[in-house]
């Protein structure tokens, strides 16, 4: 019987520095997907609902997506009392200090 969880633990250790160099240039190449698929994922981590689909996501991020980050002034995806899904009716845009200083109120 084929063993495919074997045979793709090989594949990727017999090839893991060119798969790395593939993904690399897939992401330079995708920015706003890779950023999409990251945000979902450390949802997932948190046990966060993350209910955009990748189009409904870039829509709402529109000309700030370059500005979406942690540091001073930037833009984060702030959910409506910290609590629900991220969702388009549950979110809004807000500094991370501003993000970090409405959960200390709480």
């Amino acid at each position: 019987m084929f063993d495919r969880k074997a045979h793709n633990k090989e594949y990727y250790h017999q090839n893991k520095d060119r798969l790395k160099i593939k993904n690399q240039k897939w992401r330079e190449a995708n920015p706003k997907k890779w950023a999409f698929i990251m945000h979902r994922q450390h949802s997932k981590e948190r046990g966060i609902d993350f209910l955009f689909d990748f189009d409904t996501w870039v829509e709402w991020w529109g000309d700030d997506f370059d500005n979406r980050g942690c540091k001073e002034g930037q833009l984060v995806m702030a959910r409506e009392g910290d609590e629900g899904p991220y969702h388009p009716d549950n979110v809004r845009k807000a500094t991370c200090s501003d993000n970090i200083r409405e959960q200390n109120w709480r």
